[in-house]
């Protein structure tokens, strides 16, 4: 009788079914013990229960019946308490193990689990997922593992990312533009003025019969000057079509915000 009641409950249903021929007994009498070896004792307790039936062979029953009560003793097992922000059970809960959803777990009963470390994921509708890990021993049967679960939030629309490269790099472009104005120009009043002192001197020397390597030096500090003025010309350009956009929208914002209602 013992043994009987075991079978129904390792496996519900097993009575009122035909039992399992003598090839089918010896194939889960093996392979309930790679599952037990494996540490994977529920697949294990599962294959017992077949070869534990009445119609396999008497030594093959005994080793089942035996082995399926020692892991029937030792199946550790979790008694999850998952509940809201606000302390209330969580309906339409879904239990995630190592990745498979438990869908064989009646609601309000222990989580069977092997020894071992696991990843345990709960979802449920208006929440956030929530994955813990845990490690489970041997023989913990009603060990309580309490969880929270966050509201979900509605979703932030993320910001442009044009807009936000804009914003950065436009300011920075008009410093450094108008940086290269300033040194433009006064590279090309140093040589201007350069240029003006020589043909003050040499004109006062040579003049009207100066050679061209007497110019020479004068022409060179123009040439200078005149490209420096051009490059510090362009470089003011530059920089007021990028300060330009920003100016125009804090000017907006400042008229905007004068205004009452």
């Amino acid at each position: 009788m013992k043994r009987v009641a075991l079978m129904l409950a390792l496996l519900p249903g097993l009575a009122a079914a035909a039992g399992p021929d003598k090839a089918r007994c010896l194939s889960e009498h093996e392979r309930g013990q790679a599952l037990k070896n494996e540490t994977k004792w529920r697949a294990a307790r599962a294959a017992f229960a077949v070869c534990a039936s009445e119609t396999c062979p008497a030594l093959v029953q005994k080793d089942c019946v035996r082995w399926g009560e020692e892991l029937d003793s030792a199946q550790p097992g979790l008694l999850l308490a998952v509940r809201d922000s606000g302390g209330s059970d969580v309906a339409g809960l879904r239990v995630y193990l190592d990745g498979s959803e438990m869908t064989d777990r009646p609601s309000g009963t222990a989580l069977e689990i092997d020894p071992g470390e696991h990843v345990l994921r709960f979802e449920a509708a208006g929440f956030v997922s929530h994955e813990q890990r845990v490690v489970v021993r041997e023989g913990e049967k009603k060990r309580r593992l309490d969880v929270t679960l966050a509201p979900a939030s509605a979703p932030v629309a993320p910001r442009p990312t044009a807009l936000v490269e804009t914003s950065s790099s436009r300011p920075a472009g008009a410093w450094l533009a108008a940086g290269l104005a300033v040194t433009a120009f006064g590279v090309g009043a140093g040589f201007g003025l350069a240029g003006l002192s020589i043909e003050s001197d040499r004109m006062s020397q040579c003049a009207p019969r100066c050679t061209d390597d007497q110019l020479r030096s004068i022409r060179t500090d123009y040439a200078i000057a005149d490209v420096s003025f051009g490059a510090g010309l362009v470089a003011t350009v530059v920089a007021v079509w990028l300060f330009w956009p920003r100016a125009a929208a804090q000017a907006t914002r400042s008229g905007l915000s004068g205004f009452r209602f």
